[in-house]
């Protein structure tokens, strides 16, 4: 009965030690996970913040575009009326 009860605390002390061991485990890749979010959410603003400016610069450059538009329709106008006054 004795060494059924020594059998058993060894099995338990065996399960123990692997518990601990598969805990170290979890915990060292729960930290690893974590400087992975970290580094994630780092980039993630980075590419947000670079979304914003290129919005940014393409409206900038959609409003350049509209008054280029605009000037090149005034100069045409401009061309037609004078190839008018000259016929």
């Amino acid at each position: 009965m004795l060494k059924v009860l020594e059998e058993k605390i060894a099995a338990l002390i065996g399960i123990v030690s692997n518990l601990r061991t598969e805990n170290s485990y979890l915990l060292q890749e729960k930290m690893d996970l974590s400087l992975q979010l970290e580094q994630a959410q780092i980039q993630i603003q980075a590419l947000e913040k670079a979304l914003k400016e290129d919005a940014v610069r393409v409206e900038q450059l959609d409003e350049e575009r509209l008054l280029t538009n605009l000037l090149v329709g005034d100069i045409i106008k401009n061309i037609d009326t004078l190839v008018q006054h000259e016929q």
